[in-house]
């Protein structure tokens, strides 16, 4: 079973958003640098996956060789990171979302890609967000009002708050 951090950007139903967005992020650097450790990016995923009947569209960006069974990485060196390096790394993709319009909700971490999105957020994680420790969880100010309420979301960029990473 694979274990992959990432960053999952859900764009909902704004396929051409999406898309953009996808062909933006090829076009900047395909690393990051993290304590002197270059790491390479995944070219962006596109995905399209069906909720409740309605069409939804993420893109993700995979660090090469820092996930466990990621077949990406396949043939790939494994890279170790502690603690620190991780974060330095989830804020480093962080700024790879900072400031872009059109999309709803964003997340860097292990396996975001099983839950993220509005519906699974309202349904089985309200009292992380109202106790501020789904950290690193990015919302929409169009849709933030759907959401439990909680003092723990701040300014990310002019269209999003979130709740710290």
């Amino acid at each position: 079973m694979a274990v992959v951090f990432e960053l999952l950007v859900d764009f909902r139903n704004d396929e051409k958003a999406a898309q953009a967005y996808s062909d933006w992020l090829v076009g900047q650097p395909n690393y990051s640098t993290v304590a002197a450790k270059r790491i390479e990016l995944h070219r962006p995923l596109l995905q399209r996956t069906k909720q409740w009947g309605i069409d939804n569209f993420y893109v993700s960006l995979i660090p090469v060789g820092v996930g466990h069974g990621v077949a990406l990485d396949v043939l790939k060196p494994k890279i170790s990171l502690g603690k620190e390096e991780f974060v330095e790394l989830g804020l480093k993709l962080y700024d790879r979302v900072r400031g872009i319009k059109d999309y709803q909700l964003a997340m860097v971490g292990w396996d975001v890609d099983n839950w993220l999105s509005l519906e699974e957020l309202k349904a089985d994680w309200t009292k992380e967000i109202s106790e501020g420790s789904l950290k690193g969880l990015v919302v929409s100010k169009e849709i933030l009002a759907e959401l439990p309420a909680s003092k723990h979301f701040a300014p990310f960029d002019n269209d999003h708050d979130w709740i710290p990473y």
